[in-house]
């Protein structure tokens, strides 16, 4: 009977994560970012996301490190808005025998502190900084991996063997700009799964909008991707699944509550969600292109007219009454 209850416990457990950029620990801890949830917002050659990261691992200090094709402008946010948009572009469920298959409607603090070193550092020249939760940050300027690689080690980030190509493949497309954020674990709460950051919001000047993915390789597991893209079209990139897609028109945006979301949309917008689960090995920049239409989507799941909790609570009663009655008859024999 302990056996059976202990199967039934670990059925119904389950573990949500979290995530984008490279996660470099201090060190030489086990710590590593999962999963990945954004939303990106592009208008006018200017693109800003929201990161919600989460990363597993004992409690220790880190660095969260991240790419920018120009001077990136960084503050904090809300993870209001990320609730806001699951429920907005949540699945409709349909008892089985119901009609249709588809559905088309669908603080930032400044400080003068130098947080990993002070003034320019052998090609490495720390730009700005400041602080946002428990992360104090840095925008870096680098030319060289190796001299961003040595920057890093100096203060005591030991880098995984690929940090340096990684880098260099950056750094080689122009993207010269890096974030450099520091974790303040007298600050940050560790729980037995990790720990959550703040949402960070970065924005940048772009011709194209991108997620920078490829930098996911430095200290992340394999990983499931979810994008919230909010642009003047559809959006899609390579491998994607999308599970919601929307134009904003008047009354779908002043129904929006979070003041960080109204700021990421417009009248006019849309809305896309795309899934994929991609690989540590196959993370590489998602370029975001337009979808080869506008038509508005909402994933339907379907489900039994009997509730799954129902089938399994009678399962369990099976069970319990075989076990009961072979205990029975054993003890008849006796």
């Amino acid at each position: 009977m302990k056996k059976m209850i202990l199967f039934l416990m670990i059925f119904f457990i389950s573990t949500f994560l979290y995530g984008d950029g490279g996660i470099i620990p201090h060190n030489y801890e086990e710590i590593y970012e999962t999963g990945q949830t954004a939303v990106i917002s592009f208008k006018n050659n200017e693109e800003t996301l929201i990161l919600l990261v989460e990363v597993s691992g004992q409690e220790t200090e880190f660095m969260w490190i991240f790419p920018c094709p120009e001077v990136p402008e960084v503050d904090s946010s809300d993870s209001d808005l990320f609730y806001e948009l699951a429920v907005f572009s949540a699945p409709h469920y349909v008892k089985r025998g119901w009609g249709g298959c588809c559905d088309n409607t669908g603080n930032r603090e400044e400080s003068d502190y130098r947080y990993l070193g002070k003034g320019e550092y052998n090609g490495v020249d720390p730009i700005s900084n400041g602080t946002v939760g428990f992360l104090n940050y840095e925008v870096l300027y680098a030319t060289e991996a190796s001299l961003l690689l040595s920057y890093l080690e100096d203060n005591g980030y030991n880098a995984p063997a690929n940090a340096e190509e990684i880098f260099q493949f950056y750094i080689n497309k122009d993207w010269n700009y890096f974030i450099a954020a520091v974790c303040d674990t007298g600050n940050a709460n560790w729980y037995s799964y990790g720990t959550n950051i703040q949402p960070l919001k970065i924005s940048f000047s772009t011709n194209n909008p991108v997620y920078p993915l490829r930098i996911s390789r430095i200290g992340s597991q394999d990983s499931e991707i979810v994008l919230y893209i909010i642009s003047n079209h559809k959006k899609k990139f390579t491998g994607a699944e999308v599970k919601f897609a929307k134009w904003i028109d008047e009354e779908t945006y002043n129904n929006f509550y979070s003041n960080d979301l109204e700021e990421l949309i417009w009248q006019g917008s849309f809305i896309t969600k795309c899934y994929a689960f991609i690989e540590t090995d196959l993370m590489d920049d998602l370029k975001l292109e337009n979808a080869a239409d506008n038509d508005e989507f909402r994933e339907i799941i379907f489900y039994s007219s009997v509730p799954q909790d129902a089938i399994i609570f009678v399962c369990f009663l099976g069970l319990f009454w075989y076990y009961r009655k072979r205990v029975t008859k054993e003890e008849s024999y006796e």
